[in-house]
Parts: structure tokens; C-alpha cells; sequence
């Protein structure tokens, strides 16, 4: 998921949990990316789920027409910069905080669930 869609090279060191969130390493791979609005619109789910390491930052970017096609969206984000973002993002966006998990292990993550009002 990303921007838009493309192509993009990711470094990494190992492939894992964490593949592509750091994009740091000696290794690479050019992954394939769809833009996230292109995938909202073609969907027709009534629930989301973005733990995507880092690219649901690409969410901010989507007009909120768009993210009102889905009733209900859990994301996990990954840093306290991002999450402010989409909150800011989905409450513009009439969306309700309706839970928030903080990660283990991993103090700047947290899991976000937004409801549409």
C-alpha cells in the first residue's frame, strides 16, 4: 500500500515482521505498490484492517469521501508523528475513536480502531 500506485525499492537486512518499516539494509527488492484510495474504492468491505509497516501514513493523503466508503478501520501505526496524522485525518473525516491498544514491545506503536459516525 502507498501513495499511489508503482513501484518502490525497499532495503532490508532480513525478511520479517518488520520488512519494509525501517527500509534500511544491505539487501533490496522492488516491490509492487497500490495506491491505498484505488483499493478503498475498489472495495466493497464495510471493515479495514492496515497493518502495513509504516505505509498507512498513506491514509492522510485520501479524501474523506473516500474513507467513508468503509464503516469501521483498525490501523496499526508506528510512530507517535503518524498517529497523530490519522487521527487528525479520520476525525475530520467523521470518524470516532472507538479503542486504542498500545503495542507490546514497541512503545512508540499502537493499534487504533475508528468507527464512522
Amino acid at each position: 500500500i502507498g501513495e499511489a500506485d508503482g513501484w518502490a525499492v525497499i532495503h532490508y537486512d532480513a525478511l520479517g515482521v518488520c520488512f519494509g518499516l525501517r527500509n534500511s539494509g544491505a539487501m533490496e527488492r522492488k516491490i509492487r505498490v497500490r495506491g491505498v484510495k484505488r483499493v478503498i474504492e475498489e472495495s466493497c468491505a464495510s471493515l479495514a484492517k492496515f497493518d502495513c509497516e509504516g505505509a498507512e501514513s498513506s491514509l492522510v493523503s485520501v479524501p474523506a469521501e473516500v474513507l467513508r466508503r468503509i464503516d469501521f478501520y483498525i490501523i496499526e501505526v508506528h510512530t507517535p508523528e503518524i498517529r497523530t496524522a490519522i487521527e487528525n485525518k479520520f476525525r475530520s473525516s467523521g470518524f470516532n475513536i472507538v479503542k486504542t491498544i498500545p503495542n507490546k514491545g514497541d512503545e512508540k506503536a499502537s493499534t487504533i480502531f475508528f468507527k464512522r459516525n
